[in-house]
């Protein structure tokens, strides 16, 4: 995959910041590594590694979650238990409308959202808590592409 990308979206305008760098959350350490290292395809291919020592892709893990295997399910609720915690740090810091989660990892929502949102809303703010809403990107995987295309137009 590609890894982790964050943006923000103020007053209907992306947030670039001072340096044009704004939402580089990626490199932001966590646990002894970094944000991209533990909330990607790449982490939760890692959290199953570590469960049955095979090593696959977070696609071959939502595949076998599918099918019902423990580990590969397992490996999910961890991997929102870890993105939970990172949304809460965000969520804390700029207290937004919205949160929308893309990418291919979206693809596997429905395995992670209980554990994210319990581990999220424990560890944010009350009044944000009840605001915020965090959503699965209708896009999915398509997202970059179509913003890539939208950039041409």
């Amino acid at each position: 995959g590609t890894g982790l990308g964050c943006g923000i979206v103020m007053d209907g305008k992306v947030y670039h910041g001072a340096t044009g760098t704004a939402a580089e959350i990626w490199k932001t350490p966590y646990q002894e590594k970094r944000f991209e290292e533990i909330v990607s395809g790449k982490g939760v291919a890692e959290i199953y590694e570590r469960k049955k020592a095979i090593k696959i892709d977070a696609k071959q893990v939502l595949e076998r979650a599918v099918k019902g295997e423990v580990a590969a399910l397992e490996s999910w609720k961890e991997f929102g238990f870890h993105l939970g915690n990172v949304l809460a740090f965000i969520i804390n810091l700029l207290d937004p409308d919205m949160i929308v989660l893309g990418g291919s990892i979206s693809k596997a929502f429905n395995y992670f959202k209980e554990s994210m949102e319990t581990t999220c809303r424990m560890n944010v703010n009350s009044l944000p808590a009840d605001h915020v809403k965090i959503k699965r990107s209708l896009l999915g995987s398509d997202a970059g592409l179509l913003g890539a295309a939208a950039l041409c137009f």
